[in-house]
């Protein structure tokens, strides 16, 4: 059993602008290019022709490229910042248990402890 298949294909007309040759594409194949920016050779002359990544769909995708990139860059900066308060509440805690926070040892008394030893840094 045998099956016939036919479709009808609309070609476009291209004239080579390198060689001078004038060949054919299929429609549907060129507008994908125009789309998605790409291009095509010259059978003849092997010259690259096609379509720049200026479209609109390309501009779109460099647009949304670049807010996913800026909302990576926020979300790091977040978690830095994140990062860098709970580094700041752990030395408040240690300073409050009586660890100097410039020679890292425990005192007794801190608040004497910073006034004789660490006066320059620490005025009250």
């Amino acid at each position: 059993m045998s099956v016939t298949f036919t479709e009808l294909v609309t070609l476009e007309q291209i004239n080579c602008g390198g060689c001078g040759a004038t060949y054919a594409l299929n429609k549907r194949y060129i507008d994908a290019r125009r789309e998605d920016g790409g291009g095509w050779h010259c059978p003849y002359c092997q010259i690259g022709w096609g379509y720049s990544n200026n479209n609109e769909n390309a501009i779109l995708r460099r647009a949304l490229a670049e807010a996913e990139r800026q909302a990576r860059v926020a979300k790091c900066d977040a978690m830095k910042e994140r990062i860098e308060k709970e580094q700041a509440q752990g030395k408040l805690n240690r300073t409050k248990n009586g660890v100097c926070p410039c020679c890292n040892r425990s005192f007794t008394n801190l608040r004497r402890h910073m006034r004789t030893k660490h006066k320059d840094q620490f005025k009250k």
